[in-house]
């Protein structure tokens, strides 16, 4: 990284914590999350999660917000076990150890976006669906979207957008589902 340092994402275990930035010069500032970590590439995100090699068997709490942007985010992890433990979510420039910033935008949805509001259709050619529920945070939306697809696995996909609440509320007030 020369020196410099890049933009990293903080998903603390401990729901009651927020998530925050953290600025990473190396490896060495990765591996203070624990003596051994391991990468989880999120190449749909463009972002690596570093977590403990170790975090079930150390008895680290569920990362249920990490767990949940893994398992929306990567369709092929939805059946692997959750995480546990602090995640730490850096930018990936295409190889493992030399780490980037977490893409700007990617930033914006997890610390200060929202509300969210969580869509599903149940073909690729039927119109979306909007929950009625809006998720303050990204990830909370990303948990629900989850939930969905898990309880309902006729589903065909789930989507998570940004709405504004006055939007929301005209289409709650008119019994529709706001347009995609």
């Amino acid at each position: 990284m020369n020196g410099e340092t890049v933009t990293a994402v903080l998903i603390p275990a401990q729901i009651e914590q927020q998530l925050e930035t953290r600025e990473v010069a190396g490896f060495a500032d990765i591996q203070q999350l624990a003596d051994l970590v391991i990468p989880i590439d999120i190449e749909s995100r463009g972002v690596t999660m570093w977590l403990d090699a170790d975090d079930r068997r150390n008895g680290l709490p569920m990362n249920l917000r990490a767990s949940s942007l893994r398992w929306f985010w990567d369709t092929t992890s939805r059946q692997r076990p959750a995480l546990h433990g602090d995640v730490l979510l850096v930018g990936d420039i295409g190889s493992t150890y030399p780490v980037g910033d977490v893409p700007a935008s990617l930033v914006q949805e997890l610390l200060h976006g929202g509300p969210y509001e969580v869509g599903y259709r149940r073909t690729a050619s039927s119109g979306w669906r909007a929950q009625s529920d809006l998720h303050t945070t990204y990830a909370d939306a990303a948990f629900w979207a989850m939930y969905l697809r898990t309880h309902d696995p006729a589903l065909h996909e789930t989507r998570i957008r940004a709405v504004s609440p006055a939007s929301h509320q005209l289409h709650a007030l008119l019994g529709s589902s706001p347009r995609p």
